[in-house]
């Protein structure tokens, strides 16, 4: 009786100090987010219009996918050095899809020059209604344009992704020549064609790399592909890790992060999370090859989507009731 008292003891203590530690992420206030004014981010003022709002074709609002055995959570990554900074547009949005049914585990980069209805604002480019409206607006966005409920969201800093790299002892990232020429540029003049061990600082570089091609991808969508590969691998070294471990090494990057979600949310979906593995991970980007067009509209370079295309993809992708 006295072991299973202590054992009783040392397990609430345990909890405790985990509980604790998460009362440490800073706590997103849906629903009491400051709105700010709009503009328009323009790439060339002097550019004429490739093509007139009356001849774009824009998602349906009412064809919202739910579901209670997929979870979706909106990363967004904050283009910030410090979580108390003035909130400007996403640097980079990523929805992290988890389907109860499938066991299967999706990531979906979604590009921010998408010419996207902003709710109760002007039309405009989707990592905008970030800086308009904070996480609230940005899940209407992303419900309205894309088909989909966001039911969490994660924000994370610069400093977080480069703290969880270094505290597991780096990653290694497989370079093209022009990948390892820019970071040299970028003051990494070690890195090289193939294979390289990546510090946090040398993978952030990575991972914000816009305007060099991967082989299949080029500028921004390069960029996103990038992302996901750097996300891939930090998932893949975690899963290595055992639990303690995967605590110490997030218990160091939460002043870093900021989330709706409550304690027990935290400790429940990242036990799914755990269990499921990382073998059945996916990886995609919208829009498709194939299925926008590049256009300038106000003075922004944007992406027109084919939005029938691009709903029908992620019902397939996260919905399906097969692996995808």
């Amino acid at each position: 009786i006295i072991v299973l008292v202590v054992i009783i003891l040392l397990m609430i203590t345990a909890v405790a100090a985990v509980w604790m530690k998460l009362n440490g992420i800073n706590r997103i206030q849906i629903g009491n987010e400051v709105q700010t004014s709009e503009d328009f981010e323009q790439d060339d003022p002097e550019a004429e219009d490739t093509i007139s709002e009356d001849n774009i074709t824009f998602a349906e609002p009412d064809k919202v996918r739910a579901d209670e055995d997929v979870i979706n959570i909106l990363l967004i990554g904050r283009d910030s050095r410090n979580a108390d900074e003035e909130r400007g547009r996403s640097d980079s949005m990523i929805v992290v899809s988890l389907n109860r049914n499938t066991k299967q585990i999706s990531l979906v980069s979604l590009m921010r020059d998408c010419y996207v209805q902003i709710p109760g604002k002007k039309n405009n480019k989707l990592n905008a209604a970030f800086a308009f409206g904070g996480y609230e607006l940005m899940d209407k966005t992303i419900s309205q344009n894309f088909g989909i409920e966001i039911d969490y969201n994660v924000g994370v800093n610069f400093d977080g992704f480069e703290k969880v790299v270094d505290q597991l002892g780096g990653i290694d990232i497989t370079l093209t020549a022009g990948e390892a020429e820019y970071m040299a540029l970028w003051g990494f003049p070690d890195m090289e064609e193939g294979v390289n061990h990546m510090d946090g600082e040398q993978a952030l570089c990575y991972a914000r790399t816009r305007y060099v091609g991967t082989g299949k991808e080029a500028n921004d969508f390069g960029r996103t592909y990038r992302q996901r590969v750097g996300m891939t691998t930090v998932f893949q070294e975690m899963m290595k890790k055992s639990l303690p471990e995967i605590w110490t090494i997030l218990d160091s990057i939460m002043d870093c992060l900021e989330t709706d979600m409550t304690n027990s949310e935290i400790i429940s979906i990242g036990t799914e999370f755990y269990n499921m593995g990382i073998d059945d991970l996916q990886s995609y980007r919208l829009p498709q090859d194939g299925e926008y067009s590049d256009e300038k509209i106000d003075g922004m370079s944007v992406l027109v989507v084919d939005w029938d295309a691009a709903q029908q993809h992620l019902q397939d992708w996260l919905y399906s009731d097969t692996p995808v």
